[in-house]
């Protein structure tokens, strides 16, 4: 990843999301998340949380 960032892959589609977290190398991870259910999002914002820093462009 571009700088050393980490990656979080929020999706429904758990095999595409580890498909590309194979592709994209150990810096990339998924989480199987429903972004209508608001306490799925507030674990996957937790899990990006973990493992760096949260940054906008």
């Amino acid at each position: 990843m571009a700088d050393g960032a980490s990656v979080l892959i929020a999706d429904l589609d758990t095999e595409r999301a580890d498909e590309l977290v194979r592709e994209l190398g150990p810096r990339v991870r998924s989480l199987r998340t429903d972004v209508t259910d608001e306490d799925a999002v507030l674990d996957a914002v937790a899990a990006a949380r973990e493992i760096g820093d949260l940054r906008g462009p």
